[in-house]
């Protein structure tokens, strides 16, 4: 067991050092970022990137917008309905099954809007780095998508591709996507394996101090080691008012296949990237700049 408190930096080892970790933990908060600065306007991030689309590509079908943003069509045939409520595009007939979308005059409107809170934004995400670490940052995501779907290799002229927040998401949504379907074998989910590495590497962690490092509420920690615990991979042992955790014999046999798997993922995703550390540095920057808010 563990005799003094853990420091935030051995807490964070050696998942600090993942790129894959280090741009989900900093897509969640960028996202949550840009939802609330775009509240003021009644859009979620989601119809914003719709609307700033079609303000630079006149006459797409829905497919071809799911496909450049990203979006699930049953996903998106709802965002673009409400946006056609709000009077915000129009929808004209290409064969009966397909539409055109363009904006609207009121959705021309609003695209200044947009703009104006994707900048404080900025200011909010990015404003600490240089412009050579977002320059590196934005080309290394780029990269990664053109590999991972060649649907999006021909975007560059999408004025959405030139949001950073947006590489940051998207990128992050590729990554994880490809790790819940890796890891579901196992019967875990990217949060739970994440914590059986913090845990394989901070035996005797305290769970309020797991979920502080991991960035989980309370409530969410406290259901995510029962879950563990039902598997029989770790071990609780309640000390007072604190619940100290350890992994069992089947977690600790486990885990190593946890490791293989984020390493496997690592390299699949990110191994074509010269200076990773320069890179994780900037997005560990971005989440540092997002907590003191």
């Amino acid at each position: 067991m563990l005799s003094e408190p853990l420091s935030f930096e051995l807490l964070q080892e050696p998942l600090e050092n993942h790129m894959g970790y280090q741009l989900r933990r900093a897509a969640v908060l960028v996202q949550a970022d840009l939802t609330a600065v775009l509240k003021e306007l009644n859009l979620i991030p989601s119809a914003a990137f719709i609307l700033l689309v079609l303000s630079n590509k006149k006459d797409l079908i829905q497919m071809e917008l799911s496909n450049l943003l990203g979006i699930q069509r049953t996903n998106i045939s709802p965002l673009i309905a409400r946006l056609e409520k709000r009077g915000f595009l129009s929808r004209s007939s290409l064969d009966g099954r397909s539409h055109y979308l363009k904006l609207t005059g009121q959705g021309i409107k609003e695209i200044p809007r947009i703009l104006d809170c994707l900048e404080q934004h900025a200011k909010n995400c990015f404003a600490h780095l240089s412009a050579s670490k977002m320059s590196k940052l934005n080309k290394a995501l780029k990269n990664t998508q053109h590999l991972i779907d060649q649907k999006v290799s021909n975007s560059e002229d999408v004025a959405v591709y030139r949001q950073l927040s947006f590489l940051i998401v998207r990128t992050s949504s590729f990554a994880m996507s490809k790790l819940v379907k890796e890891l579901a074998p196992l019967g875990l989910t990217p949060s739970n394996a994440s914590a059986m590495v913090m845990i394989a590497n901070n035996s005797g962690i305290h769970q309020s101090k797991l979920g502080r490092s991991l960035d989980i509420k309370r409530a969410n920690i406290s259901t995510l080691i029962s879950e563990l615990k039902v598997q029989k991979l770790v071990n609780v042992q309640v000390k007072g008012r604190t619940q100290e955790l350890s992994l069992s014999k089947k977690g600790q046999a486990l885990v190593k296949r946890i490791a293989q798997i984020l390493n496997q993922h690592e390299t699949y995703f990110f191994n074509h990237i010269k200076k990773p550390q320069e890179l994780i540095s900037s997005l560990s920057a971005i989440r540092q700049q997002l907590t003191k808010k």
